[in-house]
């Protein structure tokens, strides 16, 4: 270990004999019946640079987490659309292996998930909201949550009814909480208007999965 370091984990817990002592050592090294200025022994010199709270580094590593908790509307409208393209992707690959009771349920998400699709990459489109996107908003605090939901699962080639529809519903949830808070960030313009919408969609949407959930799950169809 360096030596600056050594005297670093000494010092900075309490010892008061040691200090005592260095503080002596240092005192009779003094000559007789000089008045001359003790100078600060370089012992409690590391000590203070080291022990010291660093203001400046803490108020960084305050800025950068401010900057990470930051996003543009751009990047928060291209993780909704990919979240709708693996959406729809995975419910139209999903709906030949299910059963036949809920495959009606999975077409009509897959369809839903196409329409969520469209409306993203017909916005991003629109030349009057180019400035718009390039706003910066907090992150909400769904956004880890919604963001992973991007990778969507495998869940075999019979999959059981009450897995398809779990994912399903927490699928919605995710989206329903996100676009709530996008909705409230949002400036007033066609960006917010279109994360309320959906916002109120995927609400409704959640709401028709739970009577469907509890039909199949109480029905003895899993």
């Amino acid at each position: 270990m360096h030596p600056v370091f050594s005297v670093v984990k000494k010092t900075c817990t309490p010892n008061m004999k040691h200090a005592m002592k260095v503080k002596e050592d240092h005192r009779a090294q003094r000559p007789q019946g000089s008045n001359k200025k003790l100078s600060v022994h370089p012992v409690f010199s590391v000590v203070k640079k080291t022990c010291a709270p660093n203001k400046e580094q803490a108020m960084s590593e305050a800025n950068i987490q401010r900057l990470k908790n930051k996003t543009t509307l751009k990047e928060i409208l291209e993780v909704a659309t990919e979240f709708e393209r693996t959406a729809r992707d995975f419910y139209a690959a999903l709906a030949p292996k299910v059963r036949k009771d809920i495959r009606w349920l999975v077409e009509e998400l897959a369809e839903e998930e196409q329409e969520h699709y469209d409306l993203f990459t017909g916005l991003a489109a629109r030349d009057d909201i180019t400035e718009q996107l390039k706003a910066e908003i907090e992150r909400p605090v769904s956004d880890n949550r919604f963001s992973d939901c991007i990778h969507t699962p495998d869940l075999g080639e019979n999959p059981d009814d009450q897995a398809v529809l779990q994912y399903a519903l927490m699928r919605e949830d995710a989206a329903m909480q996100q676009y709530h808070a996008l909705a409230q960030s949002t400036p007033p313009g066609a960006i917010h208007d279109l994360f309320l919408f959906l916002a109120n969609e995927e609400t409704k949407h959640k709401v028709e999965l739970e009577k469907v959930y509890y039909e199949v799950v109480h029905s003895g169809g899993v």
